[in-house]
């Protein structure tokens, strides 16, 4: 399902092999492991489990978001002005409020 868009273009995978790719993603073995895990475990010591889990995941989310939103900004500022190193651009001069467009 690989294939080239243009002749001197990137290689590209079909739309369907990426939504399967990424469902294979969400889903991977816990889809079967968590039952498994609940079953032997008991309610008791899996739910507390599961909602650190889910918080530990949150947390890595929201620092996802914003490193993408400080790469943005330093993009964005970096067409506009002349160019600096990322590290001095956001140690002096990034606030939250450039981020929001």
């Amino acid at each position: 399902m690989v294939h080239k868009n243009k002749p001197d273009g990137p290689k590209t995978i079909h739309i369907a092999l990426s939504f399967i790719y990424v469902v294979n993603y969400c889903l991977g073995v816990g889809f079967l492991g968590i039952p498994y895990a609940f079953y032997y475990s008991g309610y008791l010591a899996a739910i507390p489990t599961l909602l650190c889990i889910v918080l530990i995941s949150w947390i890595t989310a929201n620092y996802l978001v914003e490193c993408m939103a400080r790469a943005q900004v330093y993009i964005q500022q970096s067409r506009s002005d002349n160019l600096v190193p990322l590290q001095t651009y956001l140690y002096n001069n990034w606030s939250r409020d450039q981020c929001i467009t």
